[in-house]
């Protein structure tokens, strides 16, 4: 590197119009090489302050997930008084969504001793589709 200084310093009566042509390949080489380095030192450094950032606030990575407990025996409830109407389900053309919806929501509860009684099912209401509303979650979530 000082070379190339001293040679630009140079006056050009000395004879050194083409020693700067020799060096080209070197200062290509050397910037190339400075420019990565200092690349990777960043990708190190942040690596590091984020880690350093998530045990300062307590946010680690999960660990692996504890057996489960056993299941206590189940409450009994007192009885339900049943109202002198029975419910009245609307006619809609996808009963299989309906049952299908019902189905999980009766094994999310199986061996917890609960009934779940399911009043009504109604589509949710969104002004976006179920991608768009991905996409939205996925960028504004929490590195």
């Amino acid at each position: 590197m000082l070379d190339l200084i001293t040679l630009s310093a140079k006056a050009p009566d000395m004879g050194t119009a083409g020693n700067l042509e020799k060096y080209a390949g070197n200062v290509t080489l050397s910037g190339l090489l400075i420019v990565f380095a200092m690349l990777v030192l960043l990708v190190v450094i942040i690596s590091v302050f984020g880690s350093l950032m998530d045990n300062l606030n307590g946010t680690k990575k999960p660990k692996a997930p504890k057996a489960p407990k056993a299941p206590k025996a189940p409450k009994v409830d007192k009885p339900v008084q049943k109202s002198a109407q029975p419910a009245v389900m609307q006619e809609t053309e996808d009963e299989g969504v309906i049952a299908a919806i019902s189905a999980a929501i009766m094994m999310m509860y199986e061996g917890t001793g609960k009934k779940p009684v399911i009043r009504s099912i109604k589509p949710a209401a969104t002004s976006r589709s179920a991608w768009k509303q991905a996409g939205v979650l996925n960028n504004v979530r929490s590195f």
